[in-house]
């Protein structure tokens, strides 16, 4: 049950990509938005990822940014560009999240990235700019 608990949390949040203007990931749909970031930063893929609140376990907000700015680092450290994001709950039951939108990152490197970070989930897109919410452990 805590399962089916936690997937319909992910499906109920949005996902906004913080550009100028912002638009949001739809997950399990194209979001052509990505067409153009593809050809920027001349990639076909990428993921959504926080380091906020691992194991989707409320945490202080200072612990929070620290984990995010560490993210950060390791983010550019790989050499991946990256554009900020923000995922919220839509009926405010959980906070917002900074998220980044890691830029030419495989599904296998953002699935470590995301185990790395103790996260339940993340979301992956590669060149169909279909938006996929990828568990990290045994959940449906």
């Amino acid at each position: 049950m805590q399962n089916q608990v936690l997937h319909f949390a992910y499906l109920a949040t949005h996902y906004t990509v913080l550009q100028n203007p912002p638009w949001r990931l739809r997950i399990d749909n194209a979001n052509p938005e990505l067409i153009n970031c593809y050809q920027k930063f001349r990639c076909s893929s990428c993921a959504f990822i926080s380091a906020f609140n691992p194991q989707s376990k409320m945490q202080p907000y200072s612990v929070n940014q620290l984990a995010q700015h560490q993210l950060i680092r390791m983010v550019e450290s790989n050499g991946w560009n990256w554009l900020s994001g923000s995922a919220k709950a839509i009926d405010g039951t959980w906070p917002a999240e900074d998220n980044l939108l890691i830029m030419g990152i495989t599904l296998a490197e953002s699935y470590c990235l995301a185990k790395k970070l103790n996260q339940k989930a993340f979301i992956f897109c590669d060149q169909n700019t279909i938006a996929r919410l990828i568990y990290t452990d045994d959940q449906t």
